[in-house]
């Protein structure tokens, strides 16, 4: 049997991959590495407003499992906001809205020039957005942390 460069070369090549698998996450979202513990996002959503300086806002908190396609609709200005988990990693999260929000800026406040629709939590760290306005909306708390039944099953 003769062999040839360019079938040889397609040989090795396919060979390589049916040995090494490719590194396909099934459409998941979540990185290579060791399995992630079991995880809870919550949502805080708050209310304010520029003109009543006795207002009382009461904020509504929504938690969720976290995994790939989880989805949290919380209330906004006029409507209702929905956040998506759209990737998982170890200790971080990717998460996207259907709005776009202003992150807190550097020095405090909300950063209106630079508005996000995706954006990384990560354990132990709160990640504070605003809608993007001057005279009333709501502000936002995403945290991570590690779920109840995760803190029972150590």
């Amino acid at each position: 049997m003769r062999t040839t460069t360019p079938g040889l070369l397609v040989a090795v090549v396919l060979g390589s991959l049916a040995l090494t698998g490719c590194a396909d996450d099934g459409g998941e979202g979540r990185r290579d590495g060791p399995p992630v513990p079991a995880q809870t996002l919550t949502i805080e959503a708050s209310d304010w407003n520029g003109w009543d300086s006795d207002h009382d806002s009461t904020p509504e908190i929504t938690t969720l499992p976290v995994e790939v396609g989880a989805t949290a609709t919380v209330d906004s200005i006029g409507d209702r906001i929905t956040f998506e988990i759209t990737e998982v990693g170890d200790g971080e999260v990717e998460v996207s809205s259907d709005q776009q929000l202003a992150p807190s800026g550097e020095t405090g406040g909300s950063n209106l020039n630079d508005l996000v629709e995706e954006f990384t939590v990560v354990t132990g760290e709160g990640t504070s957005l605003a809608t993007p306005t001057l005279d009333a909306g709501y502000s936002y708390v995403v945290t991570l942390a590690p779920s109840d039944e995760a803190r029972t099953n150590r």
